[in-house]
């Protein structure tokens, strides 16, 4: 815990950097109770985006639906954590969510 404490700090002094990417990259995610852990490969597949995360904050098997054609990721990623605490930061092609408490 204390290591991801350490890599989130440091990720938010670069994360505005990135941001134009993540804002220009454009997907597809159009899907009917699915899960959040299958929305997030499928985002993976369609952008050069790994998403990093504690499995203990993010509830990976939370259904929901999405309908976001051409979207920038921020998007589609408000859409599927709209009614969480979860939060999220971009460090170069990394997206890392966290919790917020």
């Amino acid at each position: 815990m204390k290591l991801f404490t350490l890599f989130f700090a440091c990720s938010l002094g670069l994360s505005h950097a990135s941001e134009s990417y993540a804002q220009t990259a454009i997907v597809n995610v159009e899907v009917q109770n699915r899960t959040v852990g299958e929305i997030l490969k499928e985002i993976e597949n369609q952008s050069e985006f790994d998403f990093f995360f504690d499995n203990t904050l993010i509830d990976l098997n939370r259904r929901v639906s999405v309908a976001s054609r051409n979207s920038d990721i921020f998007k589609v990623l408000e859409k599927v954590f709209k009614g969480t605490n979860v939060k999220y930061s971009v460090l170069d092609k990394k997206i890392v969510l966290t919790t917020q408490t």
